[in-house]
């Protein structure tokens, strides 16, 4: 089985770390992984199979070579406050206008074009539902439907999760 090329998009606090340990747990080292942090990418590391940007400059190129699973919040006030109490940014109205501009322009170029190679999922399906949306990355990536998955449940008020 290959993992096919995959760059993840993330804004804001939508269980990206989540749905990496899932992937990682049911794909093991068949998926190989890197984060916006390091210098790794998929242009400059041909071993790599997945890379997470968030993009909320809108600086990623989107390249028609690679298949993009994007992951946002349904619930953007409930992110924006989470995001708040994670960063102690100083002023919640201030804080709260710049992510909801910066939010309107990643909508519009993550959410609102569908592509055949885009898998979207939302926070809050992921919540609701674990076993049926990891499924649909799992497919998305290796062009199979998995026989048996490993599913770690969600851990409501958690915010950012962090890699373990």
């Amino acid at each position: 089985m290959i993992v096919k090329r995959t760059q993840f998009i993330s804004f804001p606090l939508s269980g990206h770390h989540w749905l990496m340990r899932m992937l990682r747990a049911n794909l093991g080292s068949l998926i190989s992984y890197a984060n916006q942090i390091e210098e790794r990418t998929l242009e400059n590391d041909t071993r790599l199979n997945a890379h997470m940007q968030t993009d909320v400059a809108g600086t990623v190129k989107i390249n028609p070579r690679l298949q993009y699973i994007i992951q946002y919040r349904k619930d953007l006030e409930a992110a924006i406050k989470s995001g708040f109490e994670v960063c102690q940014c100083g002023e919640y109205e201030r804080y709260r206008t710049r992510r909801l501009q910066q939010y309107a322009q990643w909508q519009e170029k993550w959410l609102h074009v569908r592509a055949s190679n885009r898998l979207i999922i939302a926070y809050e399906d992921m919540v609701e539902n674990p076993s049926r949306e990891l499924a649909r990355a799992y497919k998305f990536l290796t062009g199979t439907d998995p026989l048996i998955l490993v599913v770690e449940m969600p851990r409501p008020g958690q915010g950012h999760y962090e890699e373990t």
